[in-house]
């Protein structure tokens, strides 16, 4: 028995229209709201199980809407929260309507058509999951929950050849590292270690990679890597198992990005992703247009950014920056160049040459055999961990 009812007016502004959804704590229906104009179709979502829930509980949930919607204001692939309040004790949001399937309803429909989701199709999908993952996590969130149920997809309309993905459900989404998960909460199937073993942990966005990983493969493979099986086969030798070729570096990427120890997996959901783009492409590139295609893999390039550690956590403002790595400093190797001319004038006088120093133009001076060179300057210190962060795409 459903909470709502089709043409019941809720909050004086939403017409209810069908239930899309229920679970064991809320239901989701399409509502029109009526004070637009036009009217539009959105979603609702109304917690029907309030028992137990404590004054803080229902803080802690308008708390993150709030950080919902400031996710969605800085990535494309999180749908908009649009109204919030309370109705009879209950906690409810209104949001925007996805008009899409999910991951599982897709796969299935693959599946039911003897095909299989492409490398192509899979990285362009995850770019998306990625940039929403990545904006919540620069704001303090972490999913919790994510699993191919809680993806969405649609083709683009300004590309029909490219899907657009949407991540959903941030129902159970924790702060990073200052809350503890106190009750196990997520789909057990799909939760990191720490979730299942320390539900008394704080929740990093580690959490979030590990599920990520296991999305991947199961997106590629058609179904979830047996985790009893972890010690005794590889993801690629189960993917062969199903008639699915695996590049041998997945096996070595999977396995950091699962990692039990969560400090042990990559740093960030970025640099995840961009170690499994180089995978099945090339090292990601410059693009800042990011128009993949599912004809040429090697198109779909990420372009990660490099930015200074924001003073404030949010907003999620990427920053863009060149893409390869600094070059060494020069004061770090002129003391090696010295020694190697040392080296050289002693060889040149030996045989009776004469010896003329290339360094002549910058020092003006030239070593004698007893000189020793200078000592070398300290080391400099190593540069302070940034943040890694996915280049905006252009909303479809």
């Amino acid at each position: 028995m459903t909470t709502l009812s089709t043409g019941q007016r809720f909050a004086d502004r939403y017409e209810v229209r069908r239930l899309l959804g229920q679970g064991g704590f809320g239901e989701v229906y399409v509502v029109r709201d009526l004070r637009a104009q036009p009217p539009r179709e959105l979603a609702l979502k109304v917690l029907t199980e309030t028992e137990g829930l404590r004054n803080v509980d229902l803080v802690r949930f308008r708390d993150e809407i709030v950080a919902i919607n400031t996710v969605a204001k800085h990535s494309q692939h999180v749908p908009r929260v649009h109204d919030t309040g309370m109705d009879r004790g209950r906690p409810w949001f209104v949001m925007d309507l996805v008009q899409g399937v999910t991951l599982t309803e897709h796969w299935q429909h693959q599946h039911t058509l003897g095909l299989r989701p492409t490398p192509a199709e899979t990285l362009t999908i995850l770019h998306d999951v990625c940039d929403a993952l990545a904006a919540a996590h620069a704001v303090g969130l972490v999913h919790c929950d994510l699993k191919p149920e809680n993806i969405m997809i649609k083709r683009a309309p300004s590309d029909p050849s490219r899907w657009f993905a949407y991540v959903l459900d941030f129902g159970i989404a924790r702060t990073a590292y200052k809350h503890t998960q106190r009750t196990l909460a997520g789909t057990p199937l799909w939760m990191a270690p720490e979730q299942l073993t320390d539900p008394d942990a704080p929740s990093t966005p580690a959490i979030d990679q590990f599920s990520f990983a296991h999305v991947a493969f199961w997106m590629l493979v058609g179904q979830k890597f047996p985790l009893t099986e972890r010690q005794r086969m590889r993801p690629s030798q189960v993917a062969a198992a199903r008639n699915v070729t695996l590049p041998r570096a997945f096996d070595a990427w999977f396995d950091r990005a699962t990692r039990d120890a969560p400090t042990e997996r990559f740093p960030d959901i970025a640099l995840a992703f961009n170690a499994l783009h180089a995978v099945f492409a090339q090292p990601p590139v410059a693009d800042p247009a990011f128009a993949p295609t599912l004809q040429a893999p090697a198109h779909i390039a990420l372009a990660p950014t490099l930015a200074a550690t924001p003073p404030k956590p949010p907003p999620y403002a990427p920053a863009k920056a060149p893409q390869s790595l600094p070059t060494p400093r020069p004061a770090a190797t002129r003391p090696v160049a010295l020694v190697v001319v040392l080296v050289a004038s002693l060889a040149s006088l030996a045989v009776g040459l004469t010896w003329r120093s290339h360094n002549a133009t910058r020092s003006h001076q030239t070593l004698s055999p007893t000189q020793t060179p200078p000592p070398a300057p300290p080391p400099a210190p190593p540069p302070l961990p940034v943040p890694t962060e996915l280049t905006p795409i252009t909303e479809p």
